[in-house]
């Protein structure tokens, strides 16, 4: 009785559903016999191709495939007039122009306005085999068929432009050809067997298949071939589309309990948080997503580095802070940066994430931590701190959430994880004392970040916004350097060149097209070849150099500490063979005064950016 009584109101609660699709609807209710077939209009259309048979396939350049293609010259409307006449030679099927003539010829005289048509519905008392010619409906917002045994071959509506809602219920093996405009389609699915294939579905970027009643353990009833992430948030299943792998796939599990119709929801627009990591053996991951475990379990593989984004939320921005072996707090990273280090086997110990942007005070970001030794621990968020301190512990796994502000956090057993075996699901943060936590940098502004490679002593972590990187005193020379923007507000890139010992300009010369430099936190110069840097260029490009300059000044050997080089300049020595011992790099917002001759507490001796034989 209470089965009973739950399906009535489902039930229920569709046909509500289904009478505000037809008050949105701009388009006919198509009345037959036995059935009736609505034609739904919604906002949005991801272009896509879809069978129903669940076959989705992307005619990029609009173009019929399959048994049903035929030259567009038979295709003849009367653009002016904007009248199509309804004979064989637009529309070959008999009953399908049979059914254009009843509804959709007005004056009787044999022709219809096909771009007055934004809806339309078939079921099987339609008796049409072929829907040749739909393809000049190209107002077409919604599709539908039910029950149309009689249909075969292809629709093409890779030209409707303005599709946003497609319903594939009880019908044969039919290709879809939708639209490609980058925008969402909703397509209900009930009953249909087969494969989704979103193998050309450029515009892609995520799916997702949403219903209250779909079973993960029963059938499965569709695939999704270029899916790569499979998982179950609380509003139904996403995947990520990966346009590198045309073999990765996942199964969907789309059956309901009473047959009733699943949506399938393709969007490039979803809001959700995602996040990748790097893994030790593995390298980066996936992008995952909305609380979906980002690490390995049961592998004890440290965390090295991590990328945060947030999708579809227009002024919402998310920033993050790790805390790395040797190199301690790392500098704010923001929107997809990389926060962390690869290719030197550093474990991620703990982790900081807050929201930024108009809207960061309508929503919290959530976030927990798999901890060696301890395991999953409770739940961080808004910027609190999220693993361990002082006891040397990698980070293995993350999950991460955003909700609207004053909705539930997460909960113990949430996305497939339960944290509620762990004596530590309280307490997102263990740390030996109580010492203040300080993050380089602002975290309200852009930071400049660089590490050197060091005669004798290799790399040295990373400083940020005017410090000293290298070694003051001891004659060493520095042999490469990595240098990286984070936590910016604008477009662009940070780029640079270094004059090399035997190579010269290695990376491009300064007058010379900056696309060759080295940017973004590459190497510039040599590692394990005991060459030094003798000069360095450094430059912003897009909005960066709109907003900010860049300064910077060296300490060469012989002349000590020279003067502020800026936004590309040279900055050292040429004609010495002078190496040089260290760097100070700052960022200042565009006009700003420059760095003084005494700053950071190293005093220039030669205000002369570069010395030149």
């Amino acid at each position: 009785m209470i089965l009973t009584k739950q399906r009535t109101k489902r039930r229920a609660m569709r046909v509500i559903k289904k009478i505000r699709r037809l008050i949105m609807a701009i388009t006919v209710i198509v009345v037959m016999t036995g059935s009736t077939i609505c034609a739904m209009a919604r906002s949005n259309a991801d272009d896509t191709a879809v069978s129903s048979d669940g076959e989705v396939i992307v005619n990029d350049d609009g173009a019929m495939e399959g048994q049903d293609a035929i030259n567009d010259e038979s295709y003849t409307v009367n653009a002016s007039a904007e009248t199509l006449a309804i004979n064989e030679k637009n529309f070959p099927d008999k009953y399908f122009r049979e059914h254009l003539s009843q509804y959709y010829d007005k004056d009787g005289n044999g022709y219809m306005d096909p771009l007055s048509v934004t809806g339309i519905g078939f079921n099987d008392n339609n008796k049409i085999k072929y829907l040749t010619g739909i393809e000049n409906f190209t107002n077409l917002e919604s599709f539908s068929v039910f029950c149309c045994y009689n249909l075969s071959g292809t629709v093409n509506l890779s030209k409707c432009k303005n599709l946003n809602w497609l319903s594939i219920d009880n019908d044969n093996k039919i290709k879809y050809i939708l639209p490609d405009n980058k925008m969402d389609i909703e397509i209900s699915l009930e009953s249909t067997n087969g494969v989704l294939d979103f193998s050309l579905l450029e515009g892609l970027d995520y799916g997702k298949i949403t219903d209250d009643r779909f079973d993960q353990k029963t059938k499965t009833y569709a695939y999704a071939l270029r899916g790569t992430e499979t998982y179950f948030p609380s509003s139904g299943l996403w995947w990520q589309n990966d346009k590198n792998n045309l073999n990765a796939g996942i199964s969907f599990f789309v059956e309901s309990d009473d047959k009733y119709r699943i949506t399938a929801f393709l969007s490039n627009k979803y809001k959700a948080v995602a996040y990748t990591t790097h893994v030790q053996s593995y390298g980066w991951q996936y992008y995952v997503g909305d609380g979906t475990m980002a690490g390995t379990s049961g592998e004890s593989k440290r965390l090295e580095s991590i990328m945060i984004k947030l999708d579809g939320y227009a002024n919402l921005g998310v920033q993050y802070t790790t805390h790395c072996q040797t190199y301690g707090w790392l500098p704010w990273s923001a929107d997809g940066e990389e926060n962390g280090t690869t290719g030197e086997a550093k474990r991620l110990e703990a982790i900081k994430i807050q929201l930024t942007g108009a809207d960061k005070d309508k929503y919290d970001i959530y976030y927990r931590v798999h901890a060696q030794s301890y395991g999953w621990l409770g739940w961080a968020k808004n910027g609190e701190p999220s693993g361990t301190a002082g006891y040397g512990k990698r980070l293995e796994g993350i999950q991460i959430v955003v909700v609207k502000k004053g909705d539930a956090a997460p909960g113990l057993n949430y996305a497939g994880v339960d944290g509620s075996s762990s004596k530590y699901s309280s307490k997102p943060y263990i740390a030996k004392t109580n010492e203040t936590i300080t993050i380089p940098g602002d975290a309200n502004a852009p930071i400049i970040s660089y590490k050197t490679h060091v005669q004798t002593y290799g790399w040295q972590k990373w400083v940020t916004n005017g410090q000293m990187s290298g070694t003051s005193g001891e004659s060493k020379r520095l042999e490469g350097i990595n240098i990286k923007v984070t936590n910016c507000p604008y477009e662009g890139d940070i780029v640079y060149t270094t004059h090399v010992q035997k190579y010269g300009w290695k990376d491009g010369k300064p007058e010379a097209d900056k696309s060759t430099w080295k940017k973004n936190g590459e190497m510039s110069g040599t590692n394990g070849e005991a060459k030094r840097l003798e000069a360095i260029c450094i430059a912003l490009t897009g909005e960066m150099s709109e907003h900010y300059d860049i300064y910077y000044r060296v300490h060469a050997q012989s002349f000590g500490w020279l003067g502020w080089a800026k936004n590309g300049e040279e900055s050292g020595t040429a004609g010495y063979a002078k190496r040089l011992e260290g760097i100070q790099i700052v960022l200042v917002p565009k006009g700003g005064a420059a760095p003084a001759n005494n700053y950071g507490g190293i005093t220039s001796k030669d205000v002369r950016p570069f010395i030149s034989k």
